[in-house]
């Protein structure tokens, strides 16, 4: 009786460590996703060339054929601070025009809950942010309801 005791607490105890485990791994992963040649030019429309910076923080500076700037883009998780949303970071990759102002976003990757990011998706959250010239500061945005934690990370990102 005492072996089926110490099996019984054995297998609960490994279960919870392998639920622990698996709910923090995306936490111990965050490896930030680089953005592809096709994403850049998504947020930059028109620009041909990337040029990679690195210091003080990661970004790319995109160029049109003819040598002018297109402007920036760079990849939220890869500019502190880390937001955590739900269940992970949510990086987006974000175009800026020369004058700073968001022309872009583009979700690179996430891990929500695909019913709760499909409503911050679908409530028009992120092309709220276009246009937002940061020079000017940030305007008050509110946070979706239903999907509060995913909407408020993304806010704090950007």
């Amino acid at each position: 009786m005492t072996r089926v005791k110490i099996l019984k607490i054995s297998a609960l105890v490994l279960g919870t460590v392998l639920i622990i485990v698996s709910n923090l791994w995306p936490y111990w992963q965050r490896e930030s996703p680089e953005p592809t040649q096709e994403d850049l030019v998504s947020v930059l429309p028109g620009a041909t060339r990337f040029q990679f910076h690195s210091d003080p923080v990661s970004y790319y500076q995109g160029f049109f054929p003819d040598g002018r700037s297109a402007g920036l883009a760079f990849v939220t998780s890869q500019v502190p601070p880390k937001i955590p949303g739900f269940t992970s970071e949510i990086s987006i990759l974000v175009g800026m025009t020369p004058t700073g102002a968001i022309s872009r976003l583009e979700i690179l990757h996430q891990q929500e809950t695909p019913t709760y990011f499909r409503m911050v998706l679908d409530s028009g959250l992120l092309p709220s942010f276009l246009g937002i010239d940061l020079k000017s500061g940030f305007p008050e945005v509110d946070a979706v309801s239903g999907a509060t934690i995913s909407s408020q990370a993304i806010i704090q990102d950007l």
